[in-house]
């Protein structure tokens, strides 16, 4: 839209000449850092299913099928024989969500869902996620070539977080998010210098893990003592002190149970991928 949209006005509604609200203000790109410009809003048919859910004191649930995807490029639907813009291609499924369920393969493109056409302006994303879940829909895809119908049933998306942590990437670059402190996750910070999160089964598959690997994942390994003596971002963390670590609760257990003992240091075992596992001597900062 190019309504003037005010700072601050993030969230409120947008209104037709009729005084009928058609969006919820999501943002403005100006040249001038002020009013003028381009103003982007959620549409309202989007938005009235999750205010009848909070309404109802039900949390709004998006429909998910568990896979990245990308768009069909030029060159790919010259190579394929396929109309431009049009279908999504599978980049990976994540194991035993629905997608993974109905056999659907990286590779595949998803040409239509619940027979409606995935194009760049009702994506497969957008299609799905307005989908019950819970709801049983036809799957038109091609694989290598060739035609295939599947049927997958439509889960809950889940929360951002395990979403974030499911797209793992050990080469990325975080900064501690302190918004996210717990009591655990403090004393790691504080005396490893560290933030760690959960080892699931796609984090494990990232980073070539094998399935009976039980620990915790350095994710940002700061520049405190752990990063000096090596741990980086994607290491495994199997155990303190020669105990078993298998949540942030467990190591900072041990690493106040170290204090407590007088040690200045905590031994952890790690694991990398294709290597066994390497003991570091970690000091315990002040």
């Amino acid at each position: 839209t190019d309504t003037a949209i005010n700072p601050g006005n993030s969230g409120g509604p947008l209104f037709n000449l009729k005084g009928e609200v058609v969006g919820i203000n999501n943002r403005l790109i100006s040249p001038v850092g002020a009013n003028i410009g381009v103003g982007f809003a959620i549409p309202a048919d989007e938005a009235i299913p999750v205010i009848e859910s909070l309404k109802k004191g039900v949390r709004p649930e998006r429909g998910y099928l568990g896979i990245s995807i990308t768009p069909v490029s030029e060159d790919l639907a010259d190579a394929l024989g396929l109309e431009k813009n049009r279908g999504e291609f599978v980049a990976r499924v994540v194991a035993g969500e629905g997608a993974d369920k109905a056999g659907l393969k990286e590779g595949d493109i998803v040409l239509r869902v619940d027979s409606r056409e995935v194009t760049p302006e009702a994506t497969l994303s957008y299609i799905v996620a307005n989908i019950k879940p819970g709801t049983r829909i036809p799957l038109d895809i091609l694989r290598e070539g060739k035609p295939l119908k599947l049927t997958a049933t439509i889960g809950a998306r889940p929360p951002e977080e395990k979403l974030a942590q499911s797209n793992f990437n050990p080469e990325e670059n975080k900064d501690f998010d302190k918004q996210t402190d717990t009591p655990d996750s403090k004393v790691i910070r504080d005396k490893l210098g560290l933030s760690v999160i959960p080892l699931d089964a796609e984090i494990a598959r990232a980073l070539g893990m094998a399935a009976d690997v039980k620990g915790i994942v350095v994710d940002v390994p700061g520049a405190g003592t752990a990063a000096q003596v090596g741990l980086r971002r994607g290491d495994v963390i199997v155990s303190a002190n020669y105990k078993p670590v298998t949540t942030a609760a467990g190591l900072a257990t041990a690493v106040k149970d170290a204090q407590a003992a007088g040690r200045g240091a905590i031994l952890l075992g790690v694991k990398r991928r294709g290597a066994a596992t390497q003991y570091v001597t970690v000091r315990l900062e002040d």
